[in-house]
């Protein structure tokens, strides 16, 4: 059964159960206390660890990038997205 938690705090025993450094317990520290705005999803299921980010996608500085005022202009300020990243948005390869 995959449980999901979002305090890092409930997850420190028993995380550490691979050599993944970018999964390591003391590496996510750093991100989960540095970005407070994200929430972070730490989704265990046996053996097998998932880390995953769940952030804001705000559209409302793209307006500047419309011509004129149009509806357009009016509709990017407020949409907006909570998009599901299953991987560690700060690390890039």
């Amino acid at each position: 059964m995959f449980k999901a938690l979002t305090n890092l705090e409930d997850v420190l025993e028993g995380w550490n159960s691979g050599n993944n450094y970018f999964l390591n317990t003391s590496f996510l520290k750093a991100i989960y206390d540095l970005h407070p705005n994200i929430k972070h999803l730490f989704i265990i299921n046996g053996d097998t660890r998932f880390y995953a980010q769940i952030f804001n996608l705000q559209f409302k500085t793209a307006v500047n990038y419309l011509n004129g005022n149009s509806f357009y202009s009016f509709l990017m300020k407020y949409i907006r997205f909570n998009v599901l990243y299953l991987n560690n948005t700060f690390v890039t390869n």
